[in-house]
């Protein structure tokens, strides 16, 4: 009821300087002098717990700008912030730990040790959690095996959120002194019986930590862990447990984790169907006929209707089915779903989709992405941003896309399209420069059908990705050819005398490039 009281006074209290700063204008006119001396608002006989937490982001915020302070600054501030221990407000306290994670140093361990140990014994269950997550930064040995029986009391707390942090403190340090983690063994087990997600989650990870070297004992907790009602955090957690252990794995166990695995493909939770179906596909012993639930997972999910999440899910999974041992679970609906989120506004989709239909273009005509790109002209710009990622990450298919470009763009095009479609070619020799001799045609295909209004945009393009190539890469007959066509294109087009002249002086100074690496081969 007090801290109920203290909160409507507060409210009613106009706001200090302090808090005006951070809330009007946010880390303005913050320099060290100026912390320096609102830190000696530290010393006083009455803390007052948020200007003193406003002083402190402030603080962390010079050093996040990477202002240096001296030797002597640091323990000013050290033995300033100890004295803020005293206030007994969890919210400051957070920012004090958080302060010292930053400016700790060997000499003030002794002191820092003794602050967490008060914290640890502390009635507020928020402070005694501050006070765990602290312990992972204090790195002398001693100091932690001091620590011991406190994290193992907090371990054993009927309280969630303390038993929770003392495992994360567990997990954090078992690598460094795993026998003194070892101890707790029997504790973290009886915590996977607990029926709170996050502890659970925790004292699994810890689990699996501990008996990293036995892992026939850590299947067999596994095991019996697929058999409980659990929550999809745990079952995210456990799947990718099987995934690493599968291949060690003795047939008899293999079979359980193979039935628990199809069980969740069917899970309402998308994440940990996904992984599911990703480790089934994958695992070769499993026959095609046997991933109908797979198949019709990703069909389910590739409707439009779905989130983005479960759509981009199904399409990871339609592109781990592409091989040849997998093929005959593509089903032609899967094909035409994917055809519709080939124009996705969402350029992560659209990549996705125009990717199966690339890694499939053999197999169809030479033309078929041609064909794809005209069944819906509307939504065209969204295919040719998907094809243009698909440039930046996966080279291979550089030659196809450049095909093409070619086929597509030999008909008058929107000039939108023509002008990412120039971009497309820009990423292309982004990638790889080897590319320019194929580049030419298409340049010369895209400004001669770029409407008279908008040629100037085109061959302003055009020219600044040339300008953009090294001197050695220029010289050619091809590459003179293109120039001589930019000129007459310059020329002949009706662009206003300013955009004229400024066309003509970039042509100048390519030209001038172009002469530079004659010189210099001469």
């Amino acid at each position: 009821m007090s801290q109920l009281n203290v909160k409507i006074i507060d409210e009613k209290q106009p706001r200090t300087q302090s808090q005006k700063e951070l809330t009007d204008e946010p880390m303005s006119k913050i320099n060290k002098l100026s912390i320096l001396n609102e830190s000696l608002s530290f010393n006083e006989q009455k803390i007052q717990a948020e200007n003193c937490r406003i002083v402190l982001v402030k603080l962390i915020y010079l050093y996040n700008q990477g202002v240096q302070f001296s030797e002597q600054e640091v323990e000013q501030l050290f033995f300033r912030i100890t004295k803020l221990f005293a206030a007994n407000s969890s919210r400051l306290r957070a920012m004090t730990y958080k302060v010292l994670k930053i400016i700790m140093q060997q000499k003030f361990i002794h002191m820092i040790f003794q602050c967490v140990t008060k914290d640890l014994i502390n009635d507020n269950q928020f402070i005694k959690i501050e006070a765990l997550k602290f312990i992972p930064f204090i790195q002398d040995e001693e100091y932690i095996v001091q620590l011991e029986r406190f994290i193992h009391n907090a371990l054993i707390d009927k309280n969630v959120l303390i038993s929770s942090a003392a495992i994360i403190v567990g997990i954090h340090i078992v690598t460094k002194y795993p026998n003194l983690v070892y101890k707790w063994l029997f504790d973290v087990v009886q915590n996977l019986d607990q029926k709170q997600e996050n502890l659970n989650y925790h004292s699994l990870i810890l689990f699996h930590e501990i008996k990293k070297t036995n892992s026939s004992q850590f299947m067999k907790i596994i095991i019996l862990m697929t058999k409980k009602q659990l929550q999809s955090l745990m079952h995210f957690q456990i799947i990718k447990f099987i995934k690493d252990i599968l291949p060690l794995t003795e047939n008899a166990q293999k079979k359980e984790q193979m039935t628990y695995l199809f069980r969740q493909v069917d899970s309402k939770d998308p994440l940990t169907a996904f992984q599911s179906s990703q480790i089934l596909i994958n695992n070769f012993e499993v026959q095609n006929n046997e991933l109908i639930s797979v198949q019709q997972y990703i069909l389910e999910h590739l409707h439009y209707e779905k989130n983005n999440i479960e759509i981009y899910s199904s399409l990871k999974l339609i592109h781990q089915i592409t091989t040849d041992t997998r093929q005959e679970l593509i089903t032609y609906e899967q094909v035409y779903l994917i055809k519709v989120l080939t124009f996705n506004y969402r350029v992560a989709l659209s990549k996705m989709g125009i990717l199966f239909f690339v890694k499939f273009n053999i197999q169809y005509t030479d033309n078929y992405l041609n064909i794809l790109f005209n069944q819906v002209s509307y939504k065209q710009i969204h295919f040719l941003k998907g094809l243009r990622e698909i440039i930046i990450d996966n080279q291979e298919y550089t030659n196809l896309v450049i095909d093409f470009l070619n086929c597509a763009f030999s008909e008058n095009r929107d000039n939108k399209l023509i002008n990412f479609a120039i971009q497309i070619v820009e990423s292309i020799l982004k990638v790889s420069k080897q590319y320019l001799k194929e580049a030419y045609p298409i340049l010369i295909l895209l400004t001669e059908n770029s409407g008279n209004k908008d040629k100037f945009i085109a061959i302003k393009k055009i020219i600044r990705i040339l300008l953009n190539l090294k001197s050695s890469q220029l010289d050619n007959g091809q590459l003179n050819f293109f120039f001589s066509f930019l000129q007459k294109e310059i020329e002949l087009s009706q662009i206003n005398q300013d955009k004229l002249n400024y066309l003509r002086n970039q042509y100048l100074k390519f030209e001038k490039k172009m002469m530079q690496s004659k010189n210099q081969k001469q």
